[in-house]
């Protein structure tokens, strides 16, 4: 059973304000960063992942089965689990695709002239033991994002939750494949943040509510981290305000055009 897509109002809240940003991540919350780093004289991405922070260390190696894959041009994204997950989330894997497709969009979108591969790498994780990988992979011909991503081997609906961590990956690979010029921190973070709020909008269904109002949470102690959720809540907003309401319906067809081409209109702009 593949099960409803259950998207409660704090949803969308808990995709922006994710611990995501370009730069070190905090072991004691979960987060995602990426980092441009020299290799010897060559670049490379550096991709990082921390996971069930507040659990014991894990002590077993992460082990990955590819689950689905989709490929257009020079662009793919992967979907692999760790072994204990296999059998909850492989069968019926091919349903993925129409959600792999539409993160492809924005993926595609993201790259403008970006002349090299570029490769977004999700492993699906189970929610215990604590982890921190560092993944780096040279930039020559292909860029790689690779990072872990936390679910539950059941989950109620299995969708949903796929939505989420391609929605941080694509808000990675927003600070991988920001243009060298560009110097504005705050509109990086804003981008990356928009990024992953219209790839969830694409792909909210029927049944599904999208919450745009902010909730309360304590300010991170971290620059890099009260960055990034003072930009995610500017993404909030800017939502809201172009559709008129706080919450974005699944069945609402014309919200969901209105917002979709808010997202063209605003990721049309050049980065700063």
């Amino acid at each position: 059973m593949w099960g409803m897509r259950l998207l409660p109002a704090s949803t969308m809240i808990a995709a922006l304000l994710c611990v995501s940003c370009a730069g070190p991540v905090r072991m004691d919350t979960d987060g995602w960063g990426v980092e441009r780093r020299m290799q010897g004289r060559q670049p490379a991405l550096l991709s990082i992942s921390t996971i069930n922070a507040g659990s014991a260390l894990a002590k077993d190696a992460i082990t990955r089965v590819p689950v689905r894959a989709r490929e257009r041009g020079r662009l793919r994204i992967a979907i692999s689990a760790d072994t204990s997950l296999v059998q909850a989330w492989t069968p019926g894997a091919a349903l993925f695709d129409p959600q792999l497709d539409r993160a492809l969009d924005r993926l595609a979108a993201l790259g403008g002239r970006e002349s090299r591969r570029t490769e977004l790498r999700l492993t699906l994780m189970p929610e215990r033991g604590a982890r921190r990988l560092e993944a780096l992979h040279a930039a020559t011909d292909v860029l790689v994002i690779d990072l872990l991503f936390p679910v539950p081997a059941q989950p109620r609906s299995r969708s949903a939750v796929l939505d989420a961590a391609l929605a941080t990956g694509l808000h990675e690979a927003a600070h991988a494949l920001r243009p060298a010029g560009a110097r504005d921190r705050a509109d990086d973070e804003y981008r990356a943040s928009l990024v992953a709020a219209c790839f969830r909008i694409d792909s909210a269904q029927r049944g599904d509510s999208i919450s745009f109002s902010p909730r309360q949470v304590a300010a991170p102690k971290d620059f890099a981290l009260a960055h990034s959720a003072t930009e995610a809540q500017g993404v909030q907003h800017d939502l809201a305000g172009a559709l008129g309401k706080a919450t974005l319906e699944g069945s609402d067809r014309h919200g969901i055009a209105v917002l979709q081409a808010f997202c063209r209109q605003r990721l049309a702009q050049p980065p700063r």
